[in-house]
């Protein structure tokens, strides 16, 4: 075994809580299309056995090891004993030991010498079951340091300015308590049609937000934004209309915070982003969502889309050929309904195929329906890496193959009736 290539694929292995010795093995198969994945620096697999000693850990981890403990790690030596930090070595030991008696647990610890180098990992502990008990713990984690770091800071300068930075986004502006305009910067003066300079000290109600989305008047009074500047409150505003200079309709979401000086409500600073394009975006995509799911749902071949072994979402064509209800397809992986004869051969064709993201076409199989019949179904199907899904259609076949095998047959019949013909005209001795 490559001690540093072997390991088990991390997204299944989190999904399902417990996973056996032999389901292990089977992902090692599945890393090599993620190889490129599971070789960053930032996702970090190992496993032990009961005694903490190393089955399997990738290089990301070799190196974490040595960066943090100098050590050289190696398959079958304790995980523990090469944690020269006391406070390390029995978090870590507690970690496993939950995960032995069966826990998942995930946690973001702080590791390493502070006198020489500290980091912080978001880590994922699990059991590793095989025939009915646990022989181990596997473990998967990234390296947080740089988000944490980034975290630290974004609170230090929430503490500085944190009105202006919890409302962050393209446009802002400040008023007084009745809502005139004292400060506009350039992207939200660009968004509104006017100049930086011109509009300050104009009621931004009368000057951008003075009609509901249908054009009619709306009154200040109705106005949210204008009732939290009144109560001091903060306030959210979606799928609101601000109207630019021009007349144009301009879709926003907006953070409204008050500004207090000395107890008192003195102003609010606003942020908005435009989301007409967004709105736009959106809408196409239901109307996209629908064509699918009107496709999905009406062809009369089997579309059925598929992750990690199991089918996640079939149409009722499926119930039609095999029997099953879809609840009853989905709940087993799909190897269990190919026939035995052909499941080598679909295996081959989801590892070297689908799993490097190439579309397969015309492959052929058989499943066993519920009654114990058979269905030939010609496959076209293409994987989506970017969910780890793939979408197929299957086209019922069984008739062709049947009138095939009959045409076979009746061919071999013909073969075998001229060579009696041609026996019984040969003369008798």
């Amino acid at each position: 075994m490559d001690k540093q290539r072997e390991r088990p694929d991390a997204a299944d292995t989190i999904s399902a809580g417990v996973v056996s010795q032999s389901e292990l093995e089977r992902m090692q198969e599945q890393i090599r299309a993620y190889r490129a994945v599971i070789e960053s620096d930032d996702f970090i697999v190992f496993s032990v056995n009961r005694e903490y000693l190393y089955t399997i850990f990738n290089e990301a981890h070799a190196k974490v090891m040595k960066s943090l403990y100098g050590a050289d790690i190696e398959i079958g030596h304790s995980f523990l004993e090469y944690i020269t930090v006391a406070k390390d070595r029995k978090d870590a030991r507690d970690l496993i030991d939950r995960a032995l008696a069966g826990q998942q647990v995930r946690q973001e610890p702080l590791v390493g010498e502070a006198s020489i180098l500290q980091q912080n990992f978001e880590v994922t502990v699990m059991p590793v079951q095989e025939n009915g008990g646990i022989c181990g713990a596997a473990v998967i984690s990234s390296n947080i340091t740089a988000r944490k770091h980034a975290e630290q800071e974004l609170k230090r300068q929430s503490e500085r300015d944190e009105l202006i930075l919890n409302s962050a986004g393209e446009g802002i502006y400040g008023t007084d308590i009745d809502g005139n305009l004292l400060f506009i910067n350039r992207r939200a003066a660009e968004m509104l049609g006017y100049g930086e300079q011109e509009i300050i000290g104009k009621n931004t109600h009368q000057l951008f937000h003075y009609k509901k989305p249908d054009g009619s008047f709306f009154p200040v009074e109705d106005c949210s934004l204008h009732k939290a500047l009144k109560e001091g409150r903060a306030y959210r505003g979606e799928d609101e209309i601000f109207w630019t200079r021009d007349g144009a309709r301009l879709e926003v979401e907006y953070m409204n915070a008050p500004l207090i000086e000395n107890g008192s409500v003195t102003g609010a600073v606003v942020v908005f982003r435009d989301i007409t394009e967004l709105k736009l975006a959106e809408k196409s995509l239901k109307e996209s969502e629908q064509k699918f799911r009107s496709f999905f749902e009406l062809t009369a071949d089997m579309a059925c889309i598929s992750a990690s072994g199991y089918f996640r979402q079939l149409n009722e064509s499926w119930e039609k050929v095999m029997g099953y209800s879809r609840q009853e397809l989905m709940a087993r992986p799909f190897m269990d309904f190919i026939h035995p004869d052909d499941r080598s051969s679909t295996k081959k064709i989801i590892e070297e195929k689908l799993a490097l993201g190439e579309t397969v076409i015309s492959f052929v199989n058989r499943f066993i329906c519920k009654d114990g019949s058979t269905v030939w179904l010609e496959w076209t199907s293409q994987p989506i890496p970017e969910t780890g899904m793939v979408f197929a259609i299957a086209r019922n076949i069984t008739e062709r193959k049947n009138a095939e095998e009959e045409r076979d047959r009746l061919q071999v019949q013909l073969v075998q009736a001229q060579k009696m013909e041609s026996v019984a005209g040969l003369p008798v001795a």
